[in-house]
């Protein structure tokens, strides 16, 4: 049972975190089955950079585990783990992002922030 001078003061804020983590759990959850379990390998395409998505991927599911636990702990140290595993997985999404997008890496940069000014001004 949840104490009174809980970190999250509201019973959704708990909820949603929960459900945040553990879908998140779930996703990379898959990966390192495939990976130990089943032998998949990553495509081609990211055979410069494997074991550096290898680490990462693995940190954060061992990350997210951790932040997991200190949420039914109720430790301040879920806001450190949960900042590093966010930080982590936009690494993730930039390594993905510059594999699947390459050579064009510069033309969707240009364009996103041209977006950004764009709604930046309106």
């Amino acid at each position: 049972m949840l104490h009174d001078e809980r970190i999250l003061k509201n019973k959704f804020a708990y909820f949603f975190t929960i459900v945040f983590i553990l879908g998140w759990i779930i996703y990379y959850s898959v990966f390192a089955i495939n990976i130990l379990l089943r032998g998949y390998r990553l495509a081609e395409k990211y055979v410069k950079f494997r074991s550096f998505a290898y680490f990462l991927n693995f940190t954060v599911f061992v990350l997210l585990i951790v932040t997991f636990v200190h949420i039914f702990k109720e430790s301040k140290k879920i806001f450190i783990y949960l900042n590093i595993t966010s930080f982590l997985i936009v690494i993730l999404g930039s390594l993905s992002f510059y594999m699947n997008y390459g050579e064009l890496w510069k033309t969707y940069i240009k364009s996103f922030l041209i977006t950004l000014r764009r709604n930046r001004n309106t």
